[in-house]
């Protein structure tokens, strides 16, 4: 499995969804990254959820909705929070 560390995951989902590091990410997208333990491939399903509803259906899918979307997956899963 493929696994980050918590700047290097934060980073890459920052650059996927388009800022310049992670940094200019919101709070929740943080803590998104830690309940997907910083996975290249969760951090990559959320970045292009993310990219492709705003590009191709206008979507205004937000961090929330991402949130409720893993939240949704985990429990479907009964992963512990």
């Amino acid at each position: 499995m493929d696994v980050f560390d918590v700047a290097d995951g934060e980073d890459f989902l920052a650059q996927e969804v388009g800022f310049k590091d992670r940094h200019q990410l919101p709070f929740l997208a943080t803590e998104i990254c830690s309940m997907l333990r910083y996975q290249r491939l969760a951090l990559l399903i959320v970045a292009t959820k993310l990219n492709r509803g705003k590009r191709e259906r206008g979507d205004n899918l937000d961090w929330d909705g991402v949130k409720t979307i893993v939240n949704s997956i985990r429990d479907e899963l009964e992963m512990p929070s």
